[in-house]
């Protein structure tokens, strides 16, 4: 990897450090109360199926970025639960904007909680 890409990753993982605490709850299928006072939710484990299409693939991406090995029977669990550890989330938004030069858009991944 380049020296670049490596900074990159290094800063992603001292914002992810960062924020996980802040965001762990709210980016999970674990309802969040907005100004409005309704219950939404971020739906994490579509959000990665999108863009990774399969976990898997997700995986390896992590993988090729740096990141811990994620065991498979961990995002099986994962999917069965219906919702993403926000660290994970995380680190998917910072390789995907790596990799595709820019922001990824997430307001399609915010519901109202059932």
């Amino acid at each position: 990897m380049s020296g670049e890409v490596n900074r990159i990753i290094g800063q992603v993982c001292l914002a992810q450090d960062n924020l996980s605490g802040l965001v762990s709850e709210s980016l999970t299928k674990k309802p969040y109360k907005s100004a409005k006072d309704s219950d939404m939710v971020f739906d994490s484990l579509r959000f990665l199926r999108d863009h990774f299409s399969d976990m898997t693939r997700f995986r390896h991406t992590m993988r090729l970025y740096g990141f811990d090995d994620l065991p498979a029977d961990t995002a099986r669990k994962w999917g069965r639960r219906g919702h993403v550890p926000a660290n994970w989330v995380i680190r998917a938004l910072c390789v995907l904007e790596i990799e595709k030069g820019r922001p990824v858009p997430l307001a399609k991944y915010l519901e109202t909680a059932q």
